[in-house]
Formats: C-alpha cells, sequence, structure tokens
C-alpha cells in the first residue's frame, strides 16, 4: 500500500499518538494536532498563531532547540524536557526537532515532536528512593544493600 491510497497526509498526522506542531520563522505555530492538544490542554484554534513559548511555557525554552535546528538546518533529537498544561501542571517530554524546507531547499520553519515522559520519570523518582532507603528496586540486579538479620541470614 502507497502513503497516497492512505488519503489525506495531514489527517493521519493530526492523529498520530505523538504531539507533533509547526512554525513559521517567526516561531508562530502553523499546525497542532491532536496529541499535541492533549498533552497541553490548548485546542489547535488556542495554539495557532502563538509563539511555541507561549503555549509550551518548557523549562527550556529559553534555549529553543526548535529555533536552534531552524537556524542551524539540523535535527536534533531526544532532548528531555518539560512543559506547563493550560491548567499549569508539569508534564516532562522528550521532544526532537527538524527544520521544514520547501522545494528548493530553503528552510521556511521547523517541527518538533513529543511525548509524554511522565512513566519514566515516575520510575526514576522510585528507584531513587530505593537506592536511598537500601532496598531492591526493579530493574537493577546485584545493586541491593544487604542487611543481616538475626541468624546472619540476608533478606
Amino acid at each position: 500500500m502507497n502513503i497516497d491510497d492512505l488519503g489525506n497526509i495531514s489527517n493521519l498526522i493530526y492523529n498520530l499518538p505523538l504531539g507533533i506542531f509547526t512554525v513559521n520563522l517567526n516561531m508562530e505555530i502553523t499546525f497542532f494536532n491532536k496529541e499535541a492538544e492533549n498533552l497541553t490542554g490548548f485546542s489547535k484554534e488556542e495554539a495557532f498563531g502563538c509563539k511555541c513559548f507561549e503555549i509550551f511555557r518548557a523549562k527550556l525554552c529559553n534555549k529553543c532547540f526548535l529555533k536552534h535546528a531552524i537556524e542551524k538546518g539540523i535535527s536534533i533529537s531526544h532532548v528531555r524536557n518539560s512543559i506547563l498544561t493550560k491548567d499549569d501542571r508539569e508534564v516532562p517530554v522528550v521532544i526532537n526537532c527538524s527544520p521544514i524546507r520547501d522545494k528548493e531547499g530553503n528552510i521556511i520553519g521547523g517541527m518538533e515532536t513529543f511525548y509524554d515522559d511522565t512513566a519514566r520519570v515516575s520510575y526514576e523518582k522510585i528507584r531513587q528512593i530505593f537506592k536511598i532507603r537500601g532496598c531492591r528496586y526493579p530493574g537493577r540486579k546485584n545493586e541491593t544493600n544487604f542487611k543481616h538479620h538475626r541468624g546472619g541470614r540476608h533478606h
């Protein structure tokens, strides 16, 4: 099956389970898919035309990896960040940024994809708690602090 057989590619991208947005050279949002809406709490109508930092309010907005990708013409992958949702909840995310080029190869904007990284962050916090308490924790073998119990047995 050819991708053209699937119909409107914009509709496919809109419905992917990955947050995707695009910006023009002024960093104004020009596309905002359904998962971006779900993760941020902002509708695409609210996001269109806004500067991306006005919507995402990310910890790393001041370093803007998307702008760097656009200016340098490079892709940037797997950057850990966190955003603030419309209702001011902090959500850890992983972002990937790339420039968008026209048919002649000129950069005309950029695209960022992102996904919720809450599960990994929560797991890391739990691992730290177990590690601090000297307990065995999930995902790590041979990193336990065995304590002697009466009779010299180990737990």
